[in-house]
């Protein structure tokens, strides 16, 4: 009896080894789909959004607590995740108001604690995985993107799915799902017709674009060569945003003198085939290119900054006067801590929407963050991480209410450091 249960003793081992082994296996895979759901990407847009968020972050914790003996103890992870706990309560402070969006929120955020604690080997799987189907959307958005150009968009097969937010309600905005991709389409008189900018999963093609960015700027900082499915699809958002990104990834290595050399060689042939390119495209297409690439946004926004020299007068043209109008009756207290008014037509997008909500101590919080994930990293690092969070903090404050802009640089820096760590082992054998 006893030699019965010193066999099966020694036998738990094993199994629990093989339990791991399965566990973490798993693991990345769902990772990478609770990625895509605090995206808000289209496996949300359904009646089925609450467990959809639900299932993936039980899994997520559950796995986590079972892999307890392998997670990350150094004063690095510790801070972090000190920080992100205190921003995810002040969230709860700020939104929440009802039992059910403290659930969502933490569905949200409970992964994130979680993930920044796992082995990086993990934390690297799970970012190849949310690569490998982001590139996947990005060769099918660019390709759908060009038939649109070409006036296609009507023979494809599609489905209409109704708004998602109030703004595109008040702008007569639906979307056409074209089998996996997305494309906005817009309802309204004088503007109809499906826009040809790249959506990818997303709502918005400026939202897509940011992640694009961040996907080359990852790739770039794990020493990859860079992906030219990324930057077709980045540049046919016609989105700012992205080539901002790239810039900021690149700006270092620019300035060395063999880079240097290299682009200024290589652009003027770059200039060349493009100004070719677009002159032997139709006049029609053309004119939808200028239109997106200039006159949507960007030429308001030039002629604000120019006419008034502050980047604020900029930003207003991106805002509605209601929105502003309620960010300037905001008292010290609200200034502070939030809890300005706010209502869902509202369009303020940029960081003094983040202040209505959650007050400049929220945007101290964020910030801290982003500090935090790119603490004892070199400078190329911090310039990349350090102005795309800005960029998003200036544009798309909004984004920062969800944890997946905090995760995507904390996987630059573990992709940074793993790619480092080869680099250190070549030389060493």
């Amino acid at each position: 009896m006893t030699q019965l249960t010193e066999n099966s003793n020694s036998l738990s081992p094993t199994q629990d080894t093989l339990k791991t082994s399965v566990i973490e296996k798993r693991l990345p895979y769902i990772a990478a789909f609770w990625f895509f759901v605090v995206l808000n990407s289209y496996l949300v847009w359904n009646p089925l959004a609450p467990i959809v968020h639900f299932l993936p972050a039980l899994l997520i914790v559950w796995g986590t607590c079972l892999l307890s003996d392998k997670l990350a103890r150094t004063s690095y992870y510790r801070i972090l995740f000190c920080c992100i706990t205190i921003y995810f309560f002040w969230i709860v402070l700020s939104f929440c108001d009802t039992f059910g969006s403290i659930i969502k929120r933490c569905t949200d955020f409970f992964p994130l604690l979680c993930i920044i604690l796992w082995p990086s080997e993990l934390i690297l799987k799970s970012y190849e995985i949310i690569r490998k189907v982001i590139i996947f959307y990005a060769i099918g958005s660019a390709i759908l993107s060009v038939l649109i150009l070409l006036g296609l968009n009507e023979r494809l097969p599609h489905l209409v799915l109704p708004p998602r937010e109030t703004i595109h309600v008040n702008r007569g905005i639906v979307y056409y799902l074209y089998g996996l991709f997305i494309a906005n389409c817009s309802t309204s008189i004088g503007v109809t017709g499906v826009s040809s900018r790249a959506c990818g999963m997303l709502q918005e093609p400026g939202h897509f674009a940011i992640l694009l960015g961040f996907i080359y700027l990852i790739d770039r900082l794990s020493g990859r060569k860079i992906n030219y499915w990324i930057v077709i699809c980045g540049l046919l958002t016609f989105s700012s945003a992205f080539i901002l990104i790239v810039f900021f990834t690149e700006i270092y290595s620019i300035f060395s003198l063999k880079r240097l050399r290299k682009v200024v060689i290589s652009l003027p042939f770059i200039v060349l085939f493009l100004f070719l390119l677009y002159s032997f495209l139709p006049s029609g297409i053309q004119e939808q290119i200028e239109y997106y690439a200039y006159g949507r946004n960007l030429e308001k926004v030039i002629e604000a900054l120019s006419e008034t020299s502050s980047l604020t007068g900029a930003l207003d043209e991106r805002a509605s006067d209601f929105s502003i109008a309620n960010y300037e009756k905001m008292t010290t207290m609200q200034y502070v801590f939030g809890g300005g008014h706010r209502d869902r037509g509202d369009v303020l997008s940029d960081y003094r929407g983040m202040v209505i909500n959650v007050g400049y101590v929220g945007v101290f919080l964020a910030i801290f963050i982003y500090l935090a994930i790119f603490v004892r990293t070199p400078l190329k690092i911090k310039i990349a991480l350090g102005l795309s969070f800005f960029l998003v903090l200036l544009h798309r404050s909004w984004m920062l209410y969800q944890p997946y802009i905090f995760i995507e640089g904390f996987m630059a820096v573990i992709a940074y450091r793993k790619s480092q760590e080869r680099v250190y082992n070549d030389i060493k054998s």
